[in-house]
């Protein structure tokens, strides 16, 4: 487990956007590159997936096209939001929202209209990243134009 997972600033900062869904301007050290854009929630960064893939919903076998994944991911991720809000805000002993915030944490971040730098490189065209934690080893607030 790398220090980013254990980063009490970055988790906490995942959880407030998860909740909130804000975004801020973030950049991060992922293999020796840099990734920049706006940090969203995780239900934010799903369904803004499934809002570029509109329009191919199913194959012609009837199979579930990626649109569809990435909408019901999306919805997923604001159930799970509300549902662990919802505990939070319970009057229940303390070691019960200890459990939660343990299963609940983040393992990814997730970025939109972010680009790739590293190696003398820069993407140029804003992309959508899912990060894992484990592989941050340094972030920043702002972005890389």
């Amino acid at each position: 487990m790398k220090n980013s997972e254990n980063d009490y600033a970055l988790v906490e900062l995942i959880e407030i956007i998860n909740q909130t869904d804000s975004n801020v301007s973030l950049t991060v050290t992922v293999d020796g590159g840099a990734i920049s854009g706006r940090l969203v929630s995780n239900e934010r960064w799903f369904k803004s997936r499934a809002d570029v893939l509109k329009g191919g919903d199913a194959d012609e076998d009837g199979e579930v096209g990626l649109h569809t994944l990435y909408e019901r991911w999306g919805t997923t991720f604001a159930e799970l939001n509300k549902q662990a809000k919802e505990v939070r805000d319970l009057d229940v002993p303390e070691q019960y929202k200890v459990a939660l915030d343990e299963v609940s944490k983040p393992g990814y971040l997730h970025l939109i209209d972010a680009v790739l730098v590293g190696a003398g490189r820069h993407t140029g065209v804003p992309f959508a990243f899912r990060v894992d934690l484990s592989r941050v080893s340094a972030w920043s607030f702002g972005q890389i134009s």
